[in-house]
């Protein structure tokens, strides 16, 4: 009976061993908790489609839009304060002035129109020089009164260089101021030189020169250019500074267009 027992036992237990095990399998399919909702699936495959397709179309309209922007040349700076007048041509206040021309001493240069020019006398200072012309260039209103504010030009024989005629010139100038001290009693300013420097213009090399003679006489600052050719020192000059009651002027038309003069001076052939 045992033994029986014990053989029903092992073929039992061969039967259970023996059943075929059940393999697990990957789900292939939706969840059934899916597929009974249809509608589910559907909304979430046109969401799936709507977010390629919206993805495709940014994608294509950064492509046309970078496609463009090579092609196309980048645009023209707008033209700034700056730049408009580096364009705008300048324009030469000199171009319709009257020309001088000497044929004497062979040069030339331009003065305003509303100037007039004499030069039928001489010695202009500096005095105690050899001076053979003496050029006044005075306005219209002003030639009847010949008196400062005026630009002249004298040409003076010496063979001093520009800075040593200067340099004579203030020590002459220097002396009249010590005259003047003892005859007054009371002490005035010194003359002065306030700047000295060498300025090139497209015709000839010249000193430039701000200076004040006598303070205390009328439009005595003055503005020198001395150029020299030779033994001879041609001594450009506008004085300013004091306003001159018989003439209502101080001076400062002249020193701007002595400054506008001088650039037209040349030496002929």
């Amino acid at each position: 009976m045992e033994k029986e027992k014990a053989q029903n036992n092992e073929t039992a237990t061969l039967e259970v061993q023996s059943e075929p095990k059940e393999v697990p399998q990957f789900a292939t399919q939706f969840p059934k908790s899916l597929t009974k909702k249809p509608w589910l699936i559907i909304g979430l495959t046109v969401l799936v489609l709507l977010l390629l397709g919206t993805t495709g179309l940014f994608a294509y309209q950064n492509y046309q839009l970078k496609k463009k922007v090579s092609r196309e040349p980048f645009p023209s700076p707008t033209p700034t304060a700056s730049t408009t007048a580096s364009l705008t041509p300048t324009i030469d206040p000199t171009t319709e002035w009257q020309s001088y021309n000497n044929g004497e001493y062979k040069f030339s240069f331009k003065y305003p129109d509303d100037y007039y020019l004499h030069d039928k006398f001489l010695k202009i200072l500096p005095e105690n020089t050899n001076s053979f012309l003496g050029i006044i260039i005075i306005k219209e209103r002003n030639k009847e009164l010949g008196q400062p504010p005026t630009i002249s030009l004298s040409i003076v024989q010496t063979e001093k260089s520009p800075k040593e005629f200067l340099d004579y010139d203030y020590q002459r100038e220097l002396g009249y101021w010590e005259q003047s001290e003892k005859e007054r009693g009371f002490r005035v300013d010194k003359p002065l030189i306030f700047s000295e420097e060498n300025v090139q213009t497209s015709q000839v090399t010249a000193l430039k020169v701000e200076r004040q003679m006598m303070p205390t006489a009328p439009n005595s600052e003055e503005t020198w250019y001395l150029v020299k050719k030779g033994n001879l020192l041609y001594l450009f000059r506008a004085n300013y500074g004091t306003y001159n009651p018989d003439t209502g002027e101080d001076g400062t038309d002249e020193k701007k267009a002595l400054d506008l003069i001088f650039p037209t001076f040349k030496f002929l052939q």
